[in-house]
């Protein structure tokens, strides 16, 4: 956690996954630009200590000009419309069929809603997720390389691929096949192989 006089900045678990993995590894394959409810100053203050060094490797970084840092709840990300059309007009090998958007909230540009990745908030008294073992920077690594490697059996459309395979069926699948012993144990407490 950051905290400074005005704000805290709670670093998910797990965001290493993003910042090494697929900001550097995978640099070739996907681009990351950020699309933040916040103003300038709070989404400056947010990008340098959850990317750290990885921050040159964005593609972008974009702020709501409307919110003042004054207001209420700030660093809360609040439901916004996020018009894609600007993004492909400025990066024109980018468009609907390979462009994801994580948020903690759908966009409200309906024309958008498919390219959406919803994960819950990561808030220590107000978010959906447990803020001491959140796995969503972890689930959402595995998902995208997932994904990734869909494009000879779905084909490139990522709209497809997420509605052939959801965020939310890929986490139960995946939590289901982990397992953190070789073993499991009975109802009397016995060890079973």
């Amino acid at each position: 956690m950051f905290e400074d006089h005005s704000a805290q900045v709670f670093q998910r678990p797990n965001l290493h996954y993003v910042n090494y993995d697929l900001l550097l590894k995978t640099k070739k394959s996907l681009e990351i630009g950020v699309w933040s409810s916040a103003d300038r100053d709070t989404t400056q203050l947010l990008i340098k200590h959850l990317f750290g060094r990885f921050l040159t490797q964005l593609l972008f970084v974009s702020f709501d000009p409307t919110r003042s840092s004054s207001e209420e709840d700030d660093m809360r990300s609040q439901p916004m419309s996020r018009n894609l059309s600007s993004v492909f007009q400025r990066y024109p090998h980018f468009d609907e069929t390979n462009t994801l958007m994580v948020s903690n909230h759908h966009n409200l540009v309906e024309e958008f809603q498919r390219n959406d990745i919803v994960i819950p908030e990561y808030h220590p008294r107000l978010g959906r997720t447990d803020f001491a073992d959140d796995r969503h920077m972890f689930y959402l690594h595995k998902y995208v390389r997932f994904l990734l490697s869909l494009d000879t059996a779905v084909g490139t459309d990522v709209r497809q691929k997420m509605q052939a395979y959801s965020y939310s069926s890929f986490i139960q699948k995946l939590t289901k096949s982990v397992r953190y012993d070789s073993y499991s144990y009975s109802r009397s407490g016995e060890a079973e192989f």
